[in-house]
């Protein structure tokens, strides 16, 4: 599901880890099988991603803190990304601020972090 936020502008993701959130309650009884039922209304699916853009200059670092920090406020308005693996839009936000990392031997810029997509 996407919107009309600010859209991802750099390369798909290099490594994608994908899960669904806990989403159900499990009773056990005494005889029989478990009950189980959802916790909640909608749910939402957690995501570990890395980006490795093959340019460390100063300007593309600037680009990467200024799309965080302008665009999503501080890493903390959702933003509209093609999914690695679906190729559809979808509409994600990070749980925390992304970490940015460069080496001094590799000329990549490496932003790691971790999402959650909404769903129904």
């Amino acid at each position: 599901m996407s919107g009309t936020g600010p859209t991802w502008p750099f390369p798909c993701p290099t490594s994608w880890e994908e899960s669904a959130a806990a989403a159900r309650v499990r009773s056990e009884v005494e005889q029989g099988l478990p009950k189980q039922r959802p916790r909640f209304t909608r749910t939402w699916r957690l995501m570990r991603a890395q980006w490795a853009i093959r340019d460390r200059a100063p300007a593309t670092y600037e680009a990467v803190r200024a799309f965080v920090d302008t665009q999503l406020a501080g890493a903390t308005l959702a933003f509209d990304m093609a999914h690695p693996i679906s190729g559809a839009m979808i509409r994600v936000r990070f749980t925390s601020y992304p970490q940015i990392n460069a080496s001094a031997v590799d000329p990549t810029l490496t932003i790691a972090g971790e999402l959650e997509e909404s769903f129904t």
